[in-house]
């Protein structure tokens, strides 16, 4: 594994250079991103009625 990220991410003049590599392999990491629930508002709704029928004196605005 780390072979590949030295290959992969560093320069190539120099070699075996492996805090170049991390730093590229740091820049060009995959963004995170939005979870299924952000994406989808059925499921969010789904799991915030199941939410609070699991805790029904919890205070939505303290997560409590």
């Amino acid at each position: 594994m780390a072979s590949r990220k030295l290959k992969r991410h560093s320069s190539f003049r120099v070699r075996n250079d492996p805090l170049s590599a991390q730093r590229n392999a740091e820049t060009s990491a995959i963004k995170p991103k939005k979870s299924k629930r952000e994406l989808n508002p059925g499921l969010r709704a789904e799991v915030q009625t199941r939410l609070d029928w699991a805790h029904p004196g919890a205070d939505r605005r303290t997560g409590w």
